[in-house]
């Protein structure tokens, strides 16, 4: 037997109020159409709308009004800030931008002229403090093609490698020397030779494709800095202009491309 339904309508909670049922369920629990301070339209159970788990739209406007009654632990999601001119590390709040996925997002200034896009959570936990100029420019990795460009032009040999030749390592089982190169995300088996000379060699000889690569990234790159493309400058260095950018987002990848590393078969291999 269904539960009995009460009869919400023309009641309040937080920023809603109940216009009328839907004619639907959730968990056996009767959805109600609500209108929101703001303008805006919401379905919610009257499980939730009694719980407090939804008081808006989606807007935000009755989680500040739960707050501002001492509800501040109710509830899931955070309540909107009104940081517009605030500053949080070289960024000014300059705007809202709405709400996504559950996030509340601002439009920011950063120092260097440049714009971004930031959750509100980052701003306030300081892991966004600008647009993405203070990053390290010698951490900075770009992939062109599935392929890194700071990783085949350094040619250096990681630490973890014990032959002293990138790309090259020793089949412990056989004790030959294994050769292989990754280019453009792909692995390719150079053969296994019986001297480590003889497998650098291979190696050297397959790097070839990196030398045309760059050959070809590099004149690419210059065509296109006279090609008359506006600069401008960010934290000391030219950077292309471009759109506004999600900044956390930004920050999150470079930190991830920071811990990133080529590592062939074998653990010895890299690049």
């Amino acid at each position: 037997m269904g539960r009995r339904q009460e009869d919400l309508a023309g009641q309040r909670f937080g920023s809603l109020t109940v216009a009328e049922p839907t004619g639907g369920r959730r968990n056996g629990y009767v959805v109600w159409r609500c209108r929101c301070d703001c303008g805006g339209e919401a379905l919610a159970s009257s499980r939730h709308l009694r719980k407090g788990w939804t008081v808006d739209c989606g807007c935000g406007m009755g989680r500040g009004k739960l707050q501002d009654a001492g509800g501040a632990g109710r509830g899931r999601r955070p309540a909107l800030k009104d940081w517009a001119g605030r500053r949080f590390g070289s960024l000014m709040v300059a705007g809202y931008d709405g709400k996504r996925g559950g996030k509340h997002y601002w439009r920011c200034l950063c120092q260097c002229g440049r714009e971004a896009v930031v959750s509100q959570s980052n701003l306030k936990s300081g892991h966004t403090r600008s647009c993405g100029c203070l990053a390290d420019p010698t951490s900075t990795r770009h992939f062109v093609e599935g392929t890194c460009i700071e990783s085949i032009r350094s040619r250096k040999v990681s630490a973890g490698n014990r032959s002293g030749v990138r790309g090259v390592y020793r089949n412990r089982r056989t004790g030959r020397w294994t050769a292989q190169i990754t280019f453009q995300g792909r692995t390719r088996y150079l053969g296994s030779f019986d001297s480590l000379e003889e497998a650098a060699a291979a190696r050297a000889e397959a790097e070839k494709v990196f030398d045309e690569f760059l050959e070809r990234h590099d004149a690419a790159r210059q065509a296109d800095s006279g090609s008359g493309v506006a600069k401008i400058r960010c934290g000391g260095a030219a950077a292309d202009a471009a759109p506004p950018r999600r900044a956390d987002t930004v920050q999150e990848e470079e930190a991830e491309l920071r811990g990133m590393s080529l590592i062939g078969a074998g653990g010895g291999a890299h690049g």
